[in-house]
């Protein structure tokens, strides 16, 4: 058994003070030194502490470093861009900020990362991370992306939040909470430009499509994190097939689309796109 198994294995226990252990001694002995570990049950995350900076982990098996994150992040959504000291960046689905923490290091104290995340205990694990690292960059936000100014229901998946959507049928728990549209999001916050902007919100990418008409100019690059593979490998619904139709948008927008052929399905169905030039 791998050290991963066993630590998702005492997860599941929750044996959450051994797994700390474990983790800071995984940490150690990796050449990370010594690395503060603890289980935030209100957060239902991690919070790994590595050379100053707080890391949110939904697992004890994501070892989280500067370096793994930002490889991660070159290696999937900033493929063909990744921003740079004084840049917007707009991270629409922002989970437990693995990516927005690491962005809001990269655009440094004269960038802005606006960090919207939609569940509202995923959020304050967000919320508590960006906090304590004091990164003032960072602004989270607890609001849906929708194609109207409304209020929706949001799955809210105990074990994973990663497949949680906006659902008004599921027999999950759910949360109700506010929604706006991308022009809404833009004008509130007072972004006159996004440099990158970052969309996964399991099939909600669609409502880019309703609601961006005054704002969508703007932006100079982005990726998509499209969800077709979760119908067309585990036959989730019609509601998770987006990219076809986002991609007819963003091109009747004067955007040029790259995609990647990597035989990674969740990857592959990415959009990258930055205007025509």
């Amino acid at each position: 058994m791998s050290t991963v198994e066993i630590l998702n294995r005492l997860h599941r226990t929750r044996f959450y003070w051994v797994i700390a252990l474990v983790s800071k001694f995984v940490y150690f002995i990796k050449g990370n030194g010594f690395v503060s570990v603890k289980y935030h049950q209100q957060y239902r995350a991690y919070e790994f502490k590595v050379s100053g900076i707080t890391y949110m982990s939904l697992g004890p098996g994501w070892a989280y470093t500067y370096a793994y994150l930002k490889n991660l992040l070159v290696d999937t959504y900033c493929y063909f861009y990744l921003p740079k000291d004084g840049d917007c960046v707009v991270d629409i689905g922002a989970g437990l900020g693995e990516e927005s923490l690491i962005l809001a290091q990269l655009v440094g104290a004269y960038g802005k990362v606006l960090s919207v995340e939609a569940n509202p205990v995923t959020y304050g694990a967000l919320a508590y991370a960006c906090q304590v690292n004091s990164f003032t960059s960072c602004k989270p936000l607890n609001v849906a992306l929708f194609e109207t100014n409304t209020t929706v229901s949001i799955e809210d998946d105990a074990e994973s939040y990663i497949g949680n959507t906006i659902s008004n049928t599921s027999d999950k728990k759910s949360f109700q909470v506010r929604a706006v549209t991308f022009d809404t999001l833009v004008n509130e916050n007072s972004l006159e430009k996004i440099d990158f902007l970052k969309l996964n919100i399991e099939g909600a990418e669609q409502f880019l499509l309703k609601g961006s008409d005054q704002s969508i100019g703007i932006v100079k690059n982005l990726c998509i994190s499209c969800h077709d593979f979760r119908q067309n490998y585990h036959q989730h619904g019609e509601f998770y097939v987006t990219r076809e139709k986002l991609r007819a948008f963003l091109v009747s927008k004067g955007f040029e689309i790259t995609s990647r052929n990597t035989g990674n399905v969740v990857v592959d169905d990415f959009l990258y796109a930055k205007p025509k030039q």
